[in-house]
């Protein structure tokens, strides 16, 4: 959901109890380093044990305090160095920055042969959450989004409502133009990206349009533009390839709702738990019971504070 909101804490424990297994380990962002680029503050740091397979940049590995063999040289680029598959020898803790992209994913885990693969994910890099060879996705949000209890909580449920959505039933290749617009005739429309296209989008919906397809993202700038027509376009619905690719908030989710508008996506995400941290490294906390039950009145996964244990997550 955000930074800080405690997810090096869930992995960290997701490795210690799996550490009978052979694990393999990435990142989709930086992890690992001792302090929080943006907001100064101190961070956990990664541990891992001996046998563990970790994709990781060459200048990562230099500020780590593992012994490692190397593995595989890859040809991924990243602005922290070629990213290096290493095997480690001698216990200790890993910083962490891996793949950018779906693909270099799974080039990366195709080159290991574990028992789990395991990519630490970023704030802004939801979108890995829809590689369909991952099986299972973790959720984490935390009192670092913001100081009000119930900010946090309504964004945390669009977020695992979108992570949600049922699937529609349209062929893959319609997702393949950047808009098509389905009524009692198919419509293509000649974009690059629905990106900055909002009105020439809702320009196209008749009266006889039923469904939109986007092949991009599903944005706010969209949202709004289709509530300045509400008074002609009502019930239809979105289809987006998955819930990682709509980019809204609490308020424009809620206003899609309010026009009888649905989201359908292509690709299904496993969401298996919720794990919420009610402290801030900011210096102010949520009560842990107060969050645990308004967090649970909407939400139906494992709900967990994996400060207190997490015993679900294995």
């Amino acid at each position: 959901m955000q930074k800080n909101a405690g997810k090096t804490t869930c992995l960290n424990h997701i490795l210690e109890t799996n550490k009978h297994l052979k694990i393999g380990l990435t990142s989709i962002g930086r992890d690992g380093e001792k302090e929080d680029s943006v907001f100064k503050v101190a961070k956990p740091s990664i541990f891992v044990t001996e046998g563990t397979l970790v994709a990781t940049t060459n200048d990562c590995l230099e500020n780590s305090s593992v012994g490692y063999s190397i593995q595989h040289k890859t040809n991924i680029n990243t602005p922290l160095g070629i990213v290096y598959i290493v095997e480690i020898t001698n216990a200790g803790y890993i910083d962490l920055a891996g793949p950018s992209f779906n693909t270099q994913i799974n080039e990366v885990y195709d080159m290991m042969d574990v028992d789990l693969f395991i990519v630490d994910g970023a704030f802004s890099r939801k979108q890995m959450a829809s590689n369909e060879r991952l099986e299972a996705t973790i959720l984490v949000t935390g009192a670092s989004y913001s100081k009000d209890i119930d900010e946090v909580v309504r964004e945390t449920v669009v977020a695992y409502d979108l992570m949600n959505l049922p699937k529609g039933d349209l062929p893959s290749n319609y997702f393949e133009s950047a808009v098509t617009i389905i009524g009692d005739t198919v419509k293509t429309l000649h974009l690059d990206t629905s990106l900055g296209s909002a009105e020439e989008i809702v320009e196209q919906i008749k009266p006889d349009t039923k469904e939109i397809v986007l092949g991009g993202a599903l944005t706010e700038e969209l949202v709004e533009a289709l509530k300045q027509n509400r008074h002609r376009i009502q019930g239809i619905t979105i289809h987006i390839k998955d819930g990682t690719k709509a980019f809204l908030r609490h308020s424009y989710y809620h206003y899609l709702k309010k026009m009888d508008i649905s989201l359908k996506v292509l690709h299904d995400i496993n969401l298996i738990a919720l794990v919420y941290n009610p402290y801030s490294p900011l210096g102010y906390e949520f009560d842990d019971l107060e969050f645990r039950k308004k967090l649970s009145e909407h939400i139906d996964i494992p709900i967990i504070n994996v400060l207190k244990g997490g015993n679900e997550i294995e």
